[in-house]
């Protein structure tokens, strides 16, 4: 066990980066995610509802215009529906 201890603080002591973790909270939460997405300009990867369109009804059309106009590339798994099915390319 003593052993064991000692190889987890050596680990522990070669990392260099501590994950982080944020949390978010309502429309405004997502609004933040939204806007750091855009900032990073890095590739996109999530999973997520076509239930974001009726909650963030302006917010999110405009998100992913300004996504496509930034060049920013997305890979999204969603259900299938009238929204998803408008944004194909």
């Amino acid at each position: 066990m003593k052993s064991a201890l000692r190889e987890f603080a050596v680990i522990e002591q070669t990392t260099k980066e501590k994950p982080s973790v944020q949390v978010y909270q309502g429309k405004g939460g997502l609004k933040t995610i939204l806007s750091d997405l855009l900032r990073d300009r890095k590739p996109i990867s999530v999973i997520s509802t076509s239930r974001v369109f009726d909650i963030m009804v302006y917010e999110f059309p405009h998100y992913i215009d300004e996504r496509k106009q930034k060049n920013i590339p997305a890979r999204v798994i969603q259900e299938q529906s009238k929204q998803t099915e408008s944004l194909k390319n």
